[in-house]
Order: structure tokens, then sequence, then C-alpha cells
């Protein structure tokens, strides 16, 4: 067994990734050459921050290959619908959210885009971020809320529940899209592309929606428990519905499952179209 982790030089780590690389050593040499560079990202608006958050306090999830299917397959030459990439290296993302150990909310969240861009000639990937901040009442985030907008637009995983489906096709017309990665699709609603994602099944853990969450809720949205929603919804009950939190697991149940959301989820920004999915949601879940 090798254990693979980053050395003191550049040179040992090449070395030992050159062991389970089945002695490639050019492409070991420059895994290397990335781990051991020194980033430097300026970002003025990070700067002038001045919240202090004390760091006991925190748990992190990261995620560092979300849509990790679309990573390995590696299509760069999917067309998107509108705005949204239904699949390929764009829904690939990486993700890192910190949320409160005490009441589980997500307070700081970033999301990273490393095949934000290709350029045609070099084929080199240029990538972005995003990130946003709401810890107790403080809010700041490198992305403008998006304006409101006539309709309801929704993008959903493929394999959800077929009458889950059809119910929002119904809802939504011509804008309910299909995407891959949780993380890409809360994405998308961040960016304005879509109003919700809503996903019914509980195969997203808690690494796949914390950094985004924590920027949903930075521009006044929020990331609920669809299945927990649904009980109250149909017994009247419609205000502070559950979030989702992240400092405890399932209970009795053991492995990574016990970190999965297993109510399911509705992202969204406006709560008025939180009502309105949930208004037809309610009648067939």
């Amino acid at each position: 067994m090798v254990v693979v982790e980053v050395q003191k030089t550049q040179g040992e780590t090449a070395g030992l990734l050159c062991r389970v690389l089945d002695g490639n050593v050019k492409a070991a040499a420059l895994l290397a050459e990335a781990i051991h560079q020194d980033v430097v990202i300026h970002d003025q608006a990070i700067e002038e921050l001045t919240i202090n958050v004390p760091t006991q306090d925190l748990g992190i999830w990261i995620d560092p290959i979300d849509s990790t299917n679309q990573y390995i397959k590696g299509e760069t030459d999917v067309k998107p619908r509108g705005e949204i990439y239904p699949s390929g290296l764009k829904s690939a993302e990486v993700l890192i959210g910190v949320y409160d150990r005490h009441t589980g909310h997500p307070i700081i969240g970033v999301v990273n885009e490393p095949f934000h861009q290709q350029d045609p000639q070099t084929l080199r990937w240029k990538g972005r971020s995003h990130w946003g901040i709401c810890y107790s009442g403080f809010t700041a985030s490198s992305v403008k809320k998006p304006d409101s907008r006539a309709g309801l637009s929704v993008v959903m995983s493929r394999s959800d529940q077929e009458n889950l489906k059809q119910s929002l096709a119904a809802l939504c017309g011509d804008e309910l899209y299909y995407a891959s990665g949780a993380g890409y699709k809360i994405l998308c609603v961040i960016a304005g592309h879509v109003d919700a994602y809503v996903f019914s099944s509980d195969t997203t853990f808690k690494w796949d929606s914390c950094a985004p969450h924590a920027i949903v809720r930075a521009l006044g949205g929020g990331v609920v428990d669809l299945s927990q929603c649904l009980n109250m919804w149909k017994n009247g009950l419609r205000s502070d519905l559950p979030e989702l939190t992240y400092n405890k697991p399932v209970e009795e149940i053991i492995g990574a499952d016990k970190w999965a959301n297993k109510g399911g989820l509705v992202a969204f920004l406006d709560s008025r179209r939180l009502e309105a999915l949930m208004n037809a949601i309610s009648k067939i879940l």
C-alpha cells in the first residue's frame, strides 16, 4: 500500500506520485509542481471584510470534485440550453463549505469553477470562483443577487421521480432544465439562470450542498429539506420551513450515507418561488 501525501519538497512529492502513476515521471512532476505552487488570490471585497468568526466553532465540508462522473468523462463540447450546461466539464466544481458546529448553519461558502472557460488556441482552462458569507446577521457575497423575472424556472436531475418531473414540466413549461452535479445546479440558482433547484431523492450529501448553500443564504435565499417541508405544508404550516443543516449525521445509519440529505432539497432565492413549488409538489408527493 502506498500512502499519498504532500512531502516537504516538490521532488519528494513527485517521487511518491510516480509510484502510483505507473512510473509516469512527467505526469508526477506536473502534479507535484501544481501541489507545491504558492497560489495568491486578490479580492478587494474580501480584504475589506471585518467580520470575526471564532474558528473553534467551525466545521468544514469539502468536495474536491463535485459532479465526479462528468469530470471523469471529460466532455468539452456539450452545448448549453440557455445558460445551463446539462453535462460535461462545465458542471464539475470544487466546493468548500464552512458551517457552525453548534447550529449546523452554513456560514461561508466558496465554489470554484475550474472549467469555466477554455482558450480555443491553447486549450487551457481558466476558472472562476464565487463566495458568500452569512453569519450572525452579517452577509456578503461576490455574487450580485439576480433580478426577479416573470414565470418560474427550475433545474432538476434526470434521475428524479417521473411524476415530479411531469408536474414541474406542467408548471414551468419550457423553463424546466436538467443538469448534472448538485453543486452546479445550486450555482445555477445563485447565478439567476433558474429560480430553483428541486431534488426529491437522498443521493446528495452535506459536502455537495454546504458551500453553495452558504452563498444562497448570503443572497437572502435558502436550501430547505423537501420532505420535512412537505409534511409541514400539508399541515398548514407555511413559515420557518426547515433548511438543511450540516453538523449532525442521520441517526442509525452507518458509512457515508449518514451524511446524506435524506429528505431531498429545494434551493431558491425568492420565497415566493418556493411557495409556488410547494403548492405544486404537495399535490403529488
